[in-house]
């Protein structure tokens, strides 16, 4: 009986990766304490998972933005094995040197900055390595960069082609799971000029239609509601789209949605 529970409790832990939730605010703010208060070589680098599209990637910009700490951006999944590594080859022959990663932190001078590798669970296999001493010891090929912090952005297990953490990487983190939040979400949109007929469908529809993606494996070219898609849409609004046609930012689940909140805004504008 008790091996029974002791395998239900590891599924358990499987099953939620056993990662701590926060909304993206409450992340953030996380983030910002552990920079203010730690030193760049003291502080260990910080991971962020969650579905595409929740502002992972622009609220760790606004971070370093506020801190006044320069910042250095990786997509991980653009980035060349060889690159990552500081391979050159010369004389026909391969050699370590430094970085570009590294060089572009040494353009910034010498005090605290900030190193972000975007897509980090997306970075091929083969490149794994370097970002790995990197994440730990702010090194890659023995040259070090001084005075920086380390942030990441992934999607964890709501992608596809992205790949697992090591285990032994992951213990060396501090890592987040970022969830949307309405309240949180609509308290930005009212000061980001979202449009009001998309307020008034995300205050009716609620994180089923803030976000729809779900804990599984993402299918293919699928378009899907998220906070980043309503953003576009109402980008697009302001320039004059036809609002009829929003199946092509949030797909025809939400735009169906959508549409019964845009005729309800049309019926009573008067009110409103």
């Amino acid at each position: 009986m008790a091996a029974k529970k002791e395998d239900s409790g590891k599924k358990d832990v499987l099953n939620t990766r056993n990662l701590e939730s926060y909304s993206l605010g409450g992340a953030l703010q996380q983030v910002k304490t552990l920079l203010k208060g730690m030193q760049p070589d003291a502080c260990p680098s910080i991971l962020l998972l969650g579905v595409p599209g929740i502002g992972k990637t622009e609220g760790l910009r606004q971070v370093c933005k506020d801190l006044g700490y320069p910042l250095e951006v990786r997509h991980l999944s653009q980035v060349h094995p060889l690159d990552m590594a500081g391979v050159i080859v010369k004389d026909d022959k391969m050699q370590f040197a430094v970085s570009p990663l590294t060089q572009a932190l040494q353009r910034l001078g010498d005090g605290k900055k900030v190193a972000f590798l975007d897509e980090l669970d997306r970075l091929q296999p083969i490149a794994q390595p370097p970002i790995f001493q990197f994440l730990l010891e702010r090194k890659i090929n023995g040259y070090k960069s001084p005075n920086t912090y380390v942030l990441a952005a992934g999607n964890g297990q709501t992608c596809s082609y992205t790949f697992d953490l090591d285990a032994a990487m992951a213990s060396r983190l501090c890592i987040m799971r970022v969830e949307p939040d309405v309240d949180e979400w609509l308290a930005w949109g009212a000061t980001a000029n979202i449009h009001h007929t998309i307020l008034i469908a995300i205050v009716n529809g609620g994180i089923d239609l803030l976000n729809q993606h779900g804990t599984g494996e993402m299918k293919s070219a699928m378009k899907i509601a998220d906070p980043r898609a309503w953003h576009n849409l109402s980008n697009a609004l302001a320039g004059g789209f036809d609002p009829n046609n929003a199946a092509i930012f949030v797909g025809q689940n939400a735009a169906k949605a959508y549409r019964i909140w845009l005729n309800f805004d049309s019926d009573f504008s008067t009110q409103i």
